[in-house]
C-alpha cells in the first residue's frame, strides 16, 4: 500500500507541474516522505497544498509529513540509457522491501515515460505461451533516436525473443504518444497487471 501511495502522489505532483519536464521521486522515510527530483517549471508549487488536495481525493492513501527537496532548474538533462523491469504477476508476487515511487510514475513524457510504455506495450503483446517471472530491458537511445536494447528473461539474456521483437516492432516511439498522454495512470497504479494497449494489434508475433 505504501508504494501505491507514493506512485499516486508522484503522479499527482507531476500533474501540478504543467508544461514542464520533470522527474519526481518519492521515498518513505517512516516519519516523513522525501520529495526529490528536478523540474524546469518556472512556477514553484506548494507541496502543502498538494498534500491537502491529495488527501481529500485519496482517503485510503493519506500523506502526513513531507520534506520538499525538489530542485527547480533551467534545463533537465534527457537520459539516453534506461533499465525497464517487468514482473509477470500471474507467476510471481510483486513484493518490494523498499518504499519509494517507481519509474515511470512522476516522470514527464520526455524523461523516459514514453519509451517505458513502448516496451510495456511489447510485453503486453507477448504470446501467452511465453512464460517468464521477470523481464528486464537494458535500453539505449542513440543520437539519432534509434533504440537499442538487450533483453533478459529471469536474469538470462534472451536473444531469440529480442530478434523477434525487432522484426515485429518498428520502434516508432512517437506512435503511442497520444495514447500515453490520455492514459488513466491512476487505474494502472491501482491495478498493475491491467492491459493498457488492448487496441494495438501486432501481427506475426510468434515464437517458435
Amino acid at each position: 500500500m505504501i508504494k501505491t501511495k507514493l506512485n499516486l502522489f508522484s503522479e499527482f505532483i507531476l500533474s501540478k507541474l504543467e508544461n514542464s519536464n520533470s522527474e519526481i521521486q518519492l521515498s518513505d522515510c517512516t516519519n516523513f516522505i522525501s520529495i526529490k527530483g528536478m523540474t524546469d517549471s518556472k512556477e514553484l508549487i506548494s507541496i502543502k497544498d498538494c498534500v491537502e488536495e491529495f488527501n481529500a481525493k485519496y482517503i485510503d492513501y493519506q500523506i502526513r509529513n513531507t520534506i520538499d527537496l525538489l530542485e527547480y532548474k533551467d534545463k533537465i538533462p534527457v537520459r539516453n540509457k534506461y533499465q525497464f523491469d517487468f514482473t509477470n504477476f500471474s507467476l510471481e508476487n510483486n513484493i518490494s522491501y523498499f518504499d519509494y515511487s517507481e519509474f515511470p510514475f512522476g516522470f514527464s513524457i520526455s524523461q523516459g515515460k514514453l519509451i517505458y510504455f513502448y516496451f510495456r506495450m511489447i510485453v503486453e503483446k507477448l504470446p501467452p505461451d511465453y512464460l517468464y517471472k521477470y523481464l528486464r530491458f537494458n535500453v539505449e537511445v542513440a543520437e539519432k533516436g534509434e533504440i537499442n536494447f538487450n533483453l533478459y528473461r529471469d536474469f538470462n539474456e534472451d536473444e531469440k525473443l529480442s530478434s523477434v521483437i525487432r522484426d515485429c516492432f518498428d520502434f516508432n516511439i512517437k506512435s503511442i504518444e497520444n495514447i500515453v498522454k490520455k492514459m488513466d495512470l491512476e487505474k494502472l497504479i491501482l491495478n498493475p497487471n491491467i492491459n493498457m494497449f488492448e487496441e494495438f494489434v501486432v501481427e506475426d508475433f510468434i515464437l517458435l
